[in-house]
């Protein structure tokens, strides 16, 4: 029998993260550490990985809430990585691919910024782009269509090209047909992803669509910047929750918490909470471990032995804008 707090869908997990991790005491001394000044500006999760003084005093609790969330994932059917995955290190490849198809499951464009980018580059991208103009997956049961897999996996493989992290030159074209028809278009998709991880894929998409939650979806919240953290995007609002997609083999980490709850900070600017729906839970959604950790922001903050989500949202705001103050000015325009 699963614990408490975990229903099955067969071994497909909605944990309460309030009835799978203690709430310990609140630190009377809670307080984040002043911004280092060797900061260098970037988006909230690039920024993270800068600062695990934050990250610690953020919540002072957080290594046995992780380790009680781990424990609790274990009950959930576990889908690990495809030989081939392993063989290319191609883990961010699926997530993003994963990422692609939970948006295009939820009725999502997923296909116009892509083919906008292309295009811009002309050469080999521009031809791409045709291609993905000239494709349509099927209306039904596209899980079931290896060239729909095949276009999800494109699409994952254009993300980090689009923000620029990533060349063209990363994605394989040279089976990509001079003439593109329909038919050798959807031929060629379905030759672009190797079947195990298209069905790594497949798996992963399923155990989403199992867990995803009830109400209006609203895909890539943006959360604008403040001082040195960067403006960056979530996966998608469902009803009044937050969720963040993470295609993690190891479990939940710290970071990962600390990424929804900054988020959830930086919502409360005026300006980005005019342009999204408000929420007031959080979730992580981990298609590997057939589970999604739900609660609302204040479970998260005292599961983690942080205050009061008012205490918490003013500090991390001003932990961040600490980069505009005049000490940090003039570092700003030489980083």
């Amino acid at each position: 029998m699963l614990a408490q707090g975990v229903r099955n869908r067969k071994q497909r997990m909605v944990l309460s993260i309030r009835e799978i991790a203690a709430s310990p005491p609140v630190n009377s001394a809670w307080a984040l550490p002043p911004l280092r000044h060797d900061i260098k500006p970037a988006c909230l999760t690039d920024l993270l990985q800068q600062i695990p003084e934050f990250q610690r005093a953020l919540f002072p609790n957080s290594r046995r809430a992780v380790t009680q969330i781990n424990r609790a994932l274990k009950a959930g059917r576990f889908i690990p990585a495809s030989d081939d995955t392993r063989r290319g290190s191609l883990y961010s490849s699926v997530a993003l691919a994963v990422d692609r198809g939970a948006l295009s499951l939820a009725g999502h464009d997923i296909t116009t910024r892509a083919i906008q980018h292309l295009e811009s580059c002309g050469g080999k991208s521009a031809k791409l782009a045709s291609a993905l103009k000239v494709y349509s997956p099927v209306t039904q049961d596209i899980l079931e269509s290896r060239d729909a897999v095949g276009w999800l996996y494109i699409l994952g493989r254009l993300e980090p090209v689009i923000r620029g992290f990533r060349p063209i030159s990363d994605i394989d074209l040279h089976a990509l047909p001079n003439r593109l028809t329909k038919s050798a278009v959807r031929t060629w998709l379905a030759g672009a992803v190797p079947i195990a991880i298209g069905n790594e894929i497949v798996q992963l998409l399923r155990n989403v669509q199992s867990l995803q939650l009830s109400g209006r979806f609203f895909p890539n919240p943006v959360f604008g910047g403040i001082g040195a953290a960067m403006g960056s995007d979530g996966d998608w609002i469902a009803g009044d929750t937050l969720v963040e997609l993470k295609c993690t083999l190891s479990g939940v980490k710290r970071e990962h918490i600390v990424q929804i709850i900054c988020y959830a900070a930086l919502s409360q600017q005026p300006y980005v909470a005019a342009k999204i729906p408000p929420f007031t839970n959080l979730a992580i959604c981990l298609p590997r471990q057939s589970a999604i950790i739900v609660g609302t922001i204040e479970d998260w903050m005292t599961t983690c032995g942080a205050p009061s989500s008012g205490v918490v949202f003013d500090a991390i705001l001003h932990y961040f804008g600490q980069w505009d103050e005049d000490e940090f000015h003039s570092r700003r325009h030489t980083v």
